[in-house]
């Protein structure tokens, strides 16, 4: 028999029109959201550009948000991450990445960085009552883990808003990686130095 409609998930549709159309020289060529507005974003030298790479949600049925997100959106699997489950101790989940097929070819590297026309979604269920993914669907619910943003360059910007908070007290954090773990991570070694005493 079909599997049974979802009835949990919410997608909202954003209509991009009107003042919230694209307009020759916005920044975002799709448009913008409601309640926002474009900006032309200038950068002075103390601040690094971000762009919108992913965002990661933890669901109790993949299979089922998956079906959903190829129905109602057209997503399509981009990666299936060692068939699908990951283990590391006791904790063990499954993760594909879905995404849209994005219109345009991408040739220059700062195309490929502000480029907004690619969705990558991963989503994660837990196998195991162990674990980040297990905990939050625990404590939260399903809904979105985390938003990541790229850069142009990982290192400098980990390098400038560590140094920055060590300075202001105020801005991003990032987890406290002992320098045993750090290896040959190189991100991991420069922000483990910006540590160091």
């Amino acid at each position: 028999s079909p599997p049974a409609p979802d009835r949990g998930t919410v997608l909202r549709f954003v209509e991009r029109a009107g003042a919230l159309a694209a307009a020759p020289g916005f920044s975002n060529p799709a448009g913008v959201l409601p309640g926002l507005a474009d900006a032309d974003p200038r950068f002075d030298g103390t601040s690094i550009p971000a762009y919108s790479d992913h965002w990661v949600s933890n669901v109790a049925d993949r299979a089922g948000f998956l079906r959903t997100l190829a129905d109602a959106l057209g997503f399509a699997p981009k990666v299936d991450f060692n068939a699908g489950v990951i283990s590391a101790g006791a904790a063990s989940i499954e993760s594909t990445v879905v995404g849209n097929a994005p219109p345009a070819l991408l040739f220059t590297e700062l195309d490929s960085l502000r480029d907004q026309t690619q969705v990558f979604l991963p989503v994660n269920n837990a196998l195991s009552p162990a674990g980040h993914v297990h905990a939050f669907l625990a404590e939260i619910g399903q809904g979105v883990q985390h938003v990541a943003s790229r850069v142009a360059d990982l290192v400098a910007f980990v390098e400038r808003v560590t140094n920055y908070r060590g300075m202001t007290g105020g801005g991003l954090a990032f987890l406290d990686i002992p320098r045993s773990r750090c290896r040959r991570a190189l991100p991991c070694r420069v922000s483990c130095a910006a540590r160091a005493p």
